[in-house]
């Protein structure tokens, strides 16, 4: 399986937890700041990513069946292909349709970190990758 991420980071101009922690400063070394509360991590679901429209991205993954068997199935049994094409057709509509239920399957996790001095940065990583 390919894990598909992408990160940005940016300068921020007021300070951040990571100056915080970069102080080594008596609130630095506590366990409130060295808690988890200076990150942060949301799952989004494609009902929510793409604003009820998610249609047209299932449509785009059910698109892209023929060549993720031809890729990724290293069989050359027509049975093995054949079951594989079905547990992707299941998958993607349970995880991608709004009228079976998907709604509630994140797709993406954002994560989201404060932990560098004057730093933000933020990775989309998916879940549920059908390539």
């Amino acid at each position: 399986m390919f894990y598909q991420t992408a990160g940005i980071v940016w300068e921020s101009s007021q300070e951040t937890a990571g100056d915080i922690h970069a102080s080594n400063s008596d609130f630095s070394k506590t366990k409130e700041f060295n808690s988890f509360i200076n990150d942060a991590a949301a799952f989004a679901n494609a009902f929510t990513l793409f604003q009820g429209g998610n249609e047209d991205f299932k449509k785009s993954v059910m698109d892209s069946l023929e060549d993720s068997v031809k890729n990724l199935v290293p069989s050359q049994y027509d049975e093995v292909k054949n079951g594989y094409r079905k547990i992707y057709e299941i998958l993607a509509g349970r995880w991608l349709s709004a009228s079976s239920g998907g709604t509630g399957v994140a797709q993406v996790e954002l994560l989201m970190s404060l932990i560098s001095p004057r730093v933000v940065a933020m990775q989309a990583a998916m879940q549920h990758p059908f390539r």
